[in-house]
């Protein structure tokens, strides 16, 4: 495990563990306190549930519960977190091409960023499919067009339009939603039936990076594909 930074590490534990009193956490709110600030000041945050429960030498349930109480106690702004934390999601997800439906599918091993995500796409008249495997989540097309939709804001999405725009050699769609159907569909028709990486169609950067969705949409739509 590498911390990031020592001094902010020892700085945030003083200021959380001295909060109400020296010595008035409990033993279980000392674990949640040390689980959040590995999980912020070290390489681990994105390491797999497995993994991490063979370095705290804990059970895996164990693990997540810890790490949900963790997000939940200590996240000042759970839905910045989950749109921030869905963004890095999509580098490892897949576009699965589907001739009546393309799905989005991708693993989320973090509990509460997969709540927040279930709860999020309900509040949009979605759900996401994990009867196979808790931990594999899949969405349909209109269902993460309409989360992109709620996760970009106004100038993001209109700076996405004019980028598709002008990438597209003939877009038909004129707004953000019916931009990111064409582009998925194209995505998907290229895939020639197969399911294919995010990533690998240029979608690698995160909430406030969209020129990287727009470098995906020239590769995918654009004049230079």
């Amino acid at each position: 495990m590498k911390i990031s930074s020592k001094e902010a590490f020892v700085d945030d534990l003083l200021e959380h563990y001295l909060a109400r009193g020296f010595g008035s956490l409990s033993k279980t709110e000392t674990d949640t306190l040390m689980m959040h600030l590995i999980l912020k000041h070290s390489d681990l945050s994105t390491q797999p549930n497995h993994d991490l429960s063979l370095v705290f030498q804990l059970t895996e349930t164990r693990l997540k519960n810890l790490r949900y109480q963790a997000r939940l106690k200590y996240e000042s702004n759970h839905n910045d977190f989950i749109k921030s934390e869905f963004f890095k999601l999509l580098e490892k997800a897949q576009l699965v091409a589907d001739k009546n439906d393309n799905t989005i599918v991708f693993v989320v091993e973090d509990s509460f960023v997969k709540q927040g995500l279930k709860a999020n796409l309900k509040s949009l008249g979605h759900f996401a499919d994990h009867s196979f495997n808790a931990e594999v989540v899949k969405i349909k097309e209109g269902a993460f067009i309409d989360l992109l939709d709620a996760y970009f804001d106004a100038d993001q999405k209109k700076t996405i339009e004019r980028g598709a725009k002008a990438a597209m050699k003939s877009a038909k769609a004129q707004h953000f939603k019916d931009l990111m159907h064409e582009f998925l569909k194209g995505a998907a028709n290229k895939a020639g039936g197969k399911a294919i990486d995010l990533v690998a169609i240029g979608l690698t950067g995160g909430l406030s990076e969209v020129s990287s969705w727009i470098n995906g949409i020239k590769v995918i739509m654009g004049k230079d594909s």
